[in-house]
């Protein structure tokens, strides 16, 4: 009997042995992530309380909202912490894991991600990317597909087949970890697509009950950490129809909140349609130096 029991405290100890060597393995193999969203390495490297003002959301935010130009016009500091298709639950989760070093005054969501897709193929790295912690679980389960939970709280099964591909700089920039980031979440874009015609972005309207409920959730985290939220929507070419923003801008006012939306601004902004825009959805960094300096009279303007 005692032999039985040494035996099986050994291969207790023997498997938790070979998960301390192993786990850290996945984190060395992951590719360097400094651009195009989930840049959580460079995030955490900013000096703690250092972000008076937050972005939050998908794609569109990391590409058109630019740190640097908005304060320039706001007089605040700012960080973009965004994610690719991120929709209202990632966003959240995004929101409360910044808390825990930051403590922003204002905060701004971008609202498309109303209609963006419970499941998507980015969770790998909009999860995969965030600190360990309780907010990094409870992301993963509430988040992504049951078959993406052994990779994102294992993430050697995941890149375990980098081993030849990994180059030395991404393995020290692993072993040494992050730097801050000077575009401080921004991603950089300088390829410009000619904008035409205004047209209508097509939704899944099944979606939007599912991120309303993590709206509310974000409106309450919110007023419990003293925030002034804003909810907007970005200026685009490709833009939600007349019945789908007074959706948005209907429930955001039944949290108490202002939708600013700023196609109606669009004019103000200087865009040239010919240089501005990466593509429908997204400025490229001219766009961006535009509308981020707007961003940042509007809040030194209307924001106490």
């Amino acid at each position: 009997m005692k032999k039985r029991i040494l035996c099986g405290a050994a291969a207790i100890v023997s498997l938790f042995i070979l998960f301390m060597i192993v786990w850290p393995l996945g984190g060395l193999l992951m590719p360097q992530r400094t651009s195009f969203g989930a840049n959580w390495g460079g995030f955490l490297q900013a000096e703690e309380d250092s972000c008076d003002v937050m972005f939050f959301g998908s794609s569109i935010v990391y590409c058109d909202a630019y740190p640097d130009f908005f304060t320039q016009t706001s007089g605040r500091s700012a960080y973009v912490l965004a994610g690719p298709e991120q929709n209202m639950a990632m966003t959240y989760y995004y929101i409360k894991g910044a808390l825990e070093t930051q403590s922003p005054s204002i905060v701004f969501v971008e609202m498309t991600e109303m209609y963006f897709p419970k499941k998507n193929d980015f969770q790998k790295a909009n999860i995969g990317y965030m600190p360990w912690g309780e907010n990094r679980l409870r992301a993963t389960f509430d988040t992504a597909e049951k078959d993406e939970w052994f990779g994102l709280l294992f993430p050697i099964y995941d890149y375990h087949d980098r081993w030849n591909e990994i180059t030395p700089d991404e393995l020290k920039q692993n072993l040494e970890g992050y730097t801050a980031e000077k575009c401080r979440g921004y991603t950089y874009l300088t390829d410009a697509v000619p904008q035409g015609k205004f047209t209508v972005k097509k939704v899944n309207e099944d979606e939007y009950d599912f991120n309303l409920e993590w709206f509310k959730k974000i409106t309450q985290l919110a007023r419990e950490n003293d925030i002034t939220l804003i909810p907007y929507i970005a200026p685009y070419y490709e833009r939600l129809s007349d019945e789908h923003m007074e959706q948005i801008r209907k429930d955001v006012a039944d949290e108490g909140f202002y939708l600013l939306n700023c196609n109606e601004y669009f004019d103000e902004f200087g865009f040239n349609s010919q240089t501005d825009f990466f593509d429908s959805l997204h400025t490229n960094c001219y766009g961006a130096q535009k509308f981020s300096r707007w961003m940042g009279r509007y809040v030194k303007d209307n924001v106490m």
